[in-house]
């Protein structure tokens, strides 16, 4: 998942993260995740970038880590 966000590769960023919800053994798994989102997100957000696709996937990881 971080790697096609960091290549702005929405396709392959999506593909990712419905493969990795459909694998989830831990709680901790998809929570991991949307934290290196996060700091992915935060560091763009400093020049400027925004990509509202990743948004939405790091939000459905964090929704699958608390459910």
């Amino acid at each position: 998942v971080e790697l096609a966000v960091i290549a702005r590769d929405q396709e392959g960023a999506e593909e990712a993260a419905s493969d990795a919800l459909a694998a989830v053994r831990e709680h901790w798994e998809p929570e991991s995740t949307a934290n290196n989102r996060r700091l992915i997100r935060e560091a763009r957000a400093e020049s400027g970038e925004r990509l509202e696709w990743a948004d939405q996937i790091e939000q459905e990881l964090l929704r699958t880590a608390t459910a």
